[in-house]
């Protein structure tokens, strides 16, 4: 069985309003570095332990369960 991770997020109700998030100086920076928005950014350091790399258009992290991730599983398709 397989189950897409949005239909998980819906029913976790993990939602985030960019509008009340201020971005880190790390965020910034990571922004900086992908054109990014800072506040996307700063979310997904929210969810990793660590980022593994990160380039223009794209972060990769390991997450709070250990997975390894771009942007963190974040999906901001729906915004």
């Amino acid at each position: 069985m397989a189950v897409a991770q949005k239909i998980v997020s819906k029913a976790e109700n993990r939602f985030v309003a960019l509008g009340g998030v201020t971005p880190s100086a790390e965020a910034l920076r990571y922004a900086a570095l992908t054109g990014k928005d800072a506040r996307l950014v700063e979310v997904m350091l929210g969810e990793s332990k660590t980022v593994l790399r990160a380039r223009p258009g794209l972060i990769i992290v390991e997450d709070q369960r250990g997975l390894v991730l771009a942007n963190a599983g974040i999906d901001a398709s729906n915004v």
